[in-house]
């Protein structure tokens, strides 16, 4: 009746781009979105069959072999301003380890993101 889920001995990366309470079209894509509570239901999965280790850890398990179960690193592109209100406190929270790539090129300048050009 239920099926048991199981997965191999790995390391696994669950990529996030937005997260955020409200849906915004002008500022977020659907195909890249995240409902918060969705999110922390992800979470909660990936916390009941993985361990979740840093990237750093992941990069030096993987080069020693060490790889003696299913492993996750979470990790969030681009660096939306939604990141720090609706998804640090539950990483903060949950003592989960993640990685953050910042995109820099919007910093110096006001050119749009790929997204606000593509809508």
């Amino acid at each position: 009746m239920f099926r048991l889920m199981s997965f191999r001995n790995g390391v696994y990366v669950f990529n996030y781009h937005q997260v955020s309470d409200v849906f915004i079209p002008e500022f977020y894509s659907r195909w890249t979105y995240t409902d918060r509570s969705f999110f922390e239901k992800q979470l909660f999965f990936i916390r009941k069959h993985f361990q979740i280790i840093s990237v750093k850890d992941a990069l030096c398990r993987q080069h020693s072999g060490d790889i003696d179960k299913p492993y996750a690193c979470i990790t969030f592109d681009d660096g939306c301003s939604s990141l720090k209100a609706h998804v640090l406190p539950v990483l903060i929270r949950s003592a989960i380890p993640a990685t953050f790539f910042i995109n820099t090129a919007y910093l110096d300048n006001d050119k749009a993101s790929w997204f606000t050009v593509y809508n």
